[in-house]
């Protein structure tokens, strides 16, 4: 096995047994193994809703990451039980930077989803530096302050991760049965057919309970998850919302949340990293993104997971309650006007006349 250790920046590489690798861990931490845990906890508080929830990272970078027979300059390395989007998460130190947590084949590097400067904690779990994630604005990528985002020792953290996860779990039940999806202002630019398609009502998705079990094994809840016929979809402990209005092609749009993004696309697509737009955001509902985070796929990026191909969708965002039937209103009304029969009609209501009355002073004048 590889033993590496960081130290002013260079690497040394030792083939070692588990026992000596272990002896080694002892060698380089024997000042802080008293205080190491064997797991620590990321969490992040607040995950509901809030300032902080637009830069939470996905669910399955947080909960419980267990102590490595390896260090990184000279401090313990951790590991994230299950596979994140098809990485494992790990927590490194890097020298002269800070605590790390990335995926594991970028180990002692300086690339993370996740770092905290703090260069003279001992543990990850003794950070008090604020930890940064990544955040996406208009489809840029920065790396933002989370307040809430905490590493924690294993008695506390597995606490507060279960409190964490009731929090949201009720946070989702409780979402708005409707959201819509509408322009930001009343006078936002004519929309191409493409995005004045997608815009409307999308409602809470209900599924067999008979299909619950190939679905998420713990459903949103709400009014009819116990007891009835049917219940509430959910997929990867978010709400499935589906539109009442078919495409032209007579397919059912719908909005979920895969990996770390909501995607809004095509029933037969739920659950897939594919769809007409999409939004980077671990918001537990959909009425808590921000405008700015929604972007669309351009000819090109239709059909593909996210990436060069997409283009910023600033203008649209998902409203709930009263709120968002006012958007929805307001967007359909400046379409009315914006129709090329809607002026000729407009004349006609204020006693303009018709196309006689019009035609008459132009034979005249000729």
């Amino acid at each position: 096995e590889l033993l590496e250790v960081g130290r002013e920046g260079r690497r040394r590489a030792a083939c070692v047994t588990d026992t000596a690798m272990t002896a080694g861990l002892v060698a380089l931490s024997a000042a802080v193994l008293s205080t190491v845990a064997p797991s620590v906890f990321l969490v992040c508080s607040g995950s509901g809703g809030g300032g902080s929830e637009q830069h939470c990272p996905p669910d399955d970078w947080l909960g419980e990451y267990t102590l490595q027979l390896e260090a990184r300059g000279d401090r313990p390395t951790y590991r994230h039980s299950t596979a994140a989007s098809g990485r494992t998460p790990e927590m490194w130190y890097t020298p002269d930077r800070g605590w790390y947590v990335g995926a594991v084949d970028r180990l002692g590097e300086r690339k993370a989803a996740m770092l905290s400067r703090d260069i003279a904690a001992m543990t990850p779990d003794a950070v008090t530096q604020p930890w940064l994630a990544g955040s996406w604005t208009g489809g840029n990528r920065t790396a933002a302050a989370v307040p809430g985002l905490r590493c924690l020792g294993a008695a506390e953290g597995r606490v507060a991760m279960e409190t964490e996860a009731a929090a949201a779990r009720a946070i989702v039940a409780a979402g708005a049965g409707t959201v819509y999806f509408a322009p930001v202002e009343s006078d936002s630019p004519r929309f191409d057919d493409v995005r004045a398609g997608w815009v409307g009502a999308y409602r809470r998705a209900r599924i067999p309970q008979a299909l619950m079990r190939q679905e998420d094994p713990r459903p949103s809840g709400g009014p009819g998850s116990a007891g009835s016929e049917d219940t509430f979809r959910s997929v990867n402990q978010r709400n499935v919302y589906e539109s009442s209005r078919p495409s032209a092609g007579g397919k059912t749009r719908a909005l979920w949340y895969a990996g770390d993004a909501w995607f809004l696309g095509y029933r037969e697509n739920i659950g897939q990293l594919r769809g007409v737009f999409h939004a980077r955001s671990a918001a537990r509902l959909p009425e808590q993104i921000g405008a700015a985070a929604w972007q669309m796929a351009s000819r090109k990026g239709r059909g593909k997971a996210p990436g060069a191909d997409w283009v910023a969708a600033q203008d649209l965002q998902f409203f709930s309650g009263e709120g968002g039937k006012q958007a929805l209103s307001r967007y359909k009304a400046q379409m009315e006007l914006r129709r090329p029969h809607s002026a000729e009609r407009g004349r006609r209501a204020s006693g303009g006349g018709g196309r006689r009355a019009r035609a008459r002073p132009a034979a005249d004048a000729g």
